[in-house]
């Protein structure tokens, strides 16, 4: 037995698997325990082991756990089998392992809620491919435990998702082809939690699928953005000033906003995109005081200062925009000056 190298013992009335069951077979690299009776299964149980445990009755929060330590390599089948207990529980896929050769499979078409992290420390983790059985995902949270989201999410999900999650601690910098690959035609994006301090231009380009977007920035670093950010994309290019290209809206609360020039465009976009909300979907009385209360939460600060204003409210008589002109400039412009005037002088003279 301590040869034994693929195990299968799916389908039998296997109700318990103790941690010692499998102790011994160190050569063992492949276990087939689907389709047992199985309604918890300790994770130490599958220490260094190939698991299929598809086709049992161990709840959805209860998915064995892989702990750090695993040497082995290991792939993880999960196949829920009863559509109603996905649909009213949350599917948490949790593998926080530093194993290099990890590989899971989620196959199944009920699986609509999805949380996960991003793996830096495991290279061959790719959303896209552990996603690519799940076409009934509507919502999916990813933790990115990176400094930079470049391609952790990129084609990870088909045309039903709705709302994509981003978090993460280390984050502080998102690359503008990081949403690449979503097609979905209804889609809000929120990104909070980070230390994102500003967005790159061009971040929306790679969404021109997205008939109904909305954007969430809530609850980072941000002190200012780029017109470049919300730019809308065209056949003649990008252009900045267009706003029903985000139909839900842009959430901009909880971010130290700071009062600047810089600035200036974004209240103005925000002021446009009120207007044409309005024009566009006749909103009831309800909801158009709602919408206008809603804007008017991204405030930003004054430098200097403690007084905070609404960013859609802010003016250019709010911000100083004149140009400084330092000593040395205008040193240097002095003598600029006085070269001129003795060029001059000794022309006449001559």
């Amino acid at each position: 037995m301590k040869h034994l190298i693929s195990l299968d013992i799916s389908c039998n009335p296997i109700e318990v698997l103790g941690v010692n069951s499998f102790s011994g077979l160190d050569r063992l690299q492949s276990l087939d325990i689907s389709g047992l009776l199985l309604k918890r299964l300790d994770p130490r149980t599958l220490h260094g082991l190939r698991l299929n445990a598809s086709k049992n009755f161990v709840k959805a929060r209860k998915v064995p756990t892989l702990r750090k330590g695993i040497g082995s390599p290991c792939v993880v089948h999960y196949t829920k089998t009863n559509p109603n207990e996905m649909y009213q529980r949350e599917f948490k896929m949790i593998c926080p392992i530093s194993n290099s050769k990890l590989r899971v499979y989620i196959a199944n078409k009920f699986l609509i809620t999805l949380k996960t992290d991003s793996y830096a420390s495991v290279r061959s983790f790719r959303l896209q491919d552990l996603l690519s059985q799940a076409p009934a995902l509507r919502k999916a949270t990813v933790n990115v435990e990176e400094s930079t989201l470049s391609h952790q999410v990129q084609r990870a999900f088909g045309t039903k998702l709705r709302e994509l999650v981003i978090t993460g601690s280390n984050l502080r910098t998102i690359l503008p082809d990081a949403f690449a690959g979503l097609t979905t035609h209804e889609l809000t994006i929120r990104i909070s939690g980070t230390l994102v301090s500003k967005f790159p231009d061009g971040l929306l380009r790679y969404l021109p699928d997205v008939r109904y977007l909305t954007l969430d920035l809530r609850h980072n670093r941000l002190t200012t953005m780029d017109p470049g950010v919300l730019a809308s994309v065209t056949r003649d290019g990008p252009v900045a000033y267009q706003t029903q290209h985000i139909t839900g809206g842009v959430l901009l609360e909880e971010n130290p906003w700071s009062c600047s020039c810089e600035l200036l465009w974004l209240g103005r976009w925000l002021r446009r995109w009120l207007r044409e909300t309005f024009h566009v979907h006749m909103l009831s009385v309800e909801a158009s005081l709602y919408v206008n209360s809603v804007s008017r939460k991204a405030t930003c600060t004054v430098s200097g200062t403690n007084v905070s204003l609404a960013i859609i409210d802010l003016r250019k008589s709010d911000v100083d925009c004149n140009p400084v002109v330092s000593s040395a400039s205008g040193t240097d412009l002095s003598l600029l000056t006085m070269g001129v005037f003795l060029s001059l002088l000794a022309c006449s003279v001559l």
